[in-house]
């Protein structure tokens, strides 16, 4: 009899593993071509052509402190610009689930020039 009460706790705490895994928060790589780019006072805003942005908050992405260092913000603004004013493609890193739908979207400070 104990060991039938042993395997049911064992069992529920593998179910609850199982669910609370899969609702982690997962970044991942968005990508598009720059459309616009502009600097305010906590960092830079970057919109570019994706659906994949349409439930973020004005469908930009945002990179600011605090969290980003300023040596961080500047990197990332730096291959923005280089991206918008030679027409590539750009990827940035956002976890939705943490920034939320319709949320301010915030790049975690990854982007690339894709091609």
């Amino acid at each position: 009899m104990k060991s039938l009460g042993v395997i049911r706790t064992f069992a529920a705490v593998l179910a609850l593993l199982m669910f609370s895994s899969t609702a982690m928060a997962v970044p991942n790589w968005y990508y598009g071509k720059v459309e616009r780019v502009f600097v305010y006072l906590e960092g830079f805003v970057m919109e570019f052509d994706t659906t994949a942005l349409d439930d973020c908050l004005h469908t930009y992405v945002y990179f600011k402190a605090p969290n980003l260092t300023e040596e961080n913000i500047n990197r990332a603004l730096s291959v923005a610009l280089s991206a918008q004013a030679s027409g590539k493609t750009v990827g940035v890193v956002i976890d939705k689930a943490i920034n939320g739908p319709g949320g301010h979207c915030n790049g975690n400070g990854s982007i690339d020039i894709k091609d």
